[in-house]
């Protein structure tokens, strides 16, 4: 399990520990998202941006 922050476009959205597929995405609902490298600060803790790639 990995903390991520999911972004829709350009905004931010929730925050949620989630397991990553092989291709290194979690699916969040119905929507799936890319998990990067790139992490930011959340009152969490240290979170990788996930972006949209479906929903």
């Amino acid at each position: 399990m990995i903390l991520i922050q999911c972004q829709y476009g350009t905004s931010d959205g929730h925050v949620g520990r989630y397991a990553l597929d092989a291709d290194g995405c979690a699916t969040v609902g119905w929507e799936k998202y890319l998990v990067t490298d790139q992490e930011v600060d959340t009152p969490q803790g240290q979170a990788h941006v996930a972006r949209l790639i479906w929903d």
